[in-house]
């Protein structure tokens, strides 16, 4: 395949790259797995990849590409299950094999983080996430489009535009870039971390009070807007009188969260959301509040504070 090598380079790259959400720290997941020592992508690297080649935006994002790799793993159970031996007629297909820590309600989560992705999947994930790219939004803006573009061909368009130009691990980009600062800070901070495990469940429980969810059977897809998390942090006291973050800083957090330029921060309202996402906010909301110096407030402190406004 002509994008093999470099495909190799990117998956590597990002496999040895920290994941881009905090949800890591949370619960029992975090121990699943290393990101600097393994060799399998993780659905969290994948994001940060995704971010970085602005594959994910305002009407494509990260709950949509979740969608993809969902697609990626039925589809790879049902091959499986086709090549099984006979004998099991009667048998109910069953879903994505659950990933340890990534189970919610009893059934699987398809944006946890620590969902492995194997290199085969992950060049399945780029061809269909190249397709929705170029041919569903093609169709949605000219509903008289004809015909589809060969999948190789829709593959080499986004390789072009977007994995060459912006993907870690292929020249001149070969190093290892630093990650996002703020989540290097809540790696080496002891008291943060133990605050976001203590304030998990409860964070979890505030999402999906403005959450919707779809599927059913073996997964759950639950996803809000960012207008529902405005609405939330108002109505807890997170944003409003009371609080030193003003609603425009409050909404820069969240265009740099998303990768936004400044000038489509009106954007952010309307993009579908997923629960890491939701947990990244609350932190930069806390950083927020930290560097507007409030007295005596350390990042500890001020996520505490506002998990505790968010979960009761």
């Amino acid at each position: 395949m002509r994008w093999n090598a470099e495909l190799k380079a990117v998956y590597a790259h990002y496999s040895k790259s920290e994941s881009a959400d905090f949800t890591r720290i949370l619960g029992e997941g975090e121990s699943s797995r290393n990101d600097h020592e393994s060799f399998t992508m993780c659905v969290g690297q994948f994001w940060r990849f995704a971010r970085d080649c602005f594959l994910a935006h305002a009407t494509f994002p990260l709950a949509a590409i979740d969608r993809c790799l969902l697609g990626v793993a039925v589809a790879s159970d049902r091959a499986v299950s086709r090549a099984e031996p006979m004998g099991t007629e009667g048998a109910v297909e069953a879903g994505p094999q659950a990933t340890p820590g990534c189970t919610n309600g009893g059934v699987d989560d398809i944006h946890c983080s620590q969902r492995g992705i194997l290199f085969r999947e992950f060049i399945e994930g780029l061809v269909r996430i190249s397709y929705a790219h170029y041919v569903e939004a093609g169709l949605a803006e000219n509903t008289n489009a004809i015909r589809t573009p060969p999948l190789s061909a829709l593959l080499s368009k986004l390789m072009h535009q977007k994995v060459q130009k912006f993907a870690g691990g292929l020249p001149p980009r070969q190093t290892l870039e630093a990650g996002d600062p703020l989540r290097a800070i809540v790696d080496g901070d002891g008291d943060v971390r133990s605050t976001l495990k203590e304030f998990g469940a409860g964070l979890r429980r505030a999402y999906e009070t403005v959450a919707t969810c779809r599927g059913g059977g073996h997964t759950s897809d639950c996803s809000a807007t960012m207008r529902d998390f405005l609405r939330l942090f108002c109505e807890r006291g997170v944003l409003g009188s009371d609080s030193t973050v003003s609603l425009n800083n409050a909404m820069r957090a969240l265009a740099h969260t998303f990768k936004f330029p400044e000038n489509e921060m009106t954007d952010v309202l309307s993009v579908e959301c997923i629960f890491p996402e939701f947990v990244d906010v609350v932190v930069r909301m806390a950083e927020l509040i930290r560097a507007g110096g409030t007295a005596g407030c350390q990042l500890d402190m001020c996520v505490r504070d506002i998990a505790e406004r968010v979960c009761r």
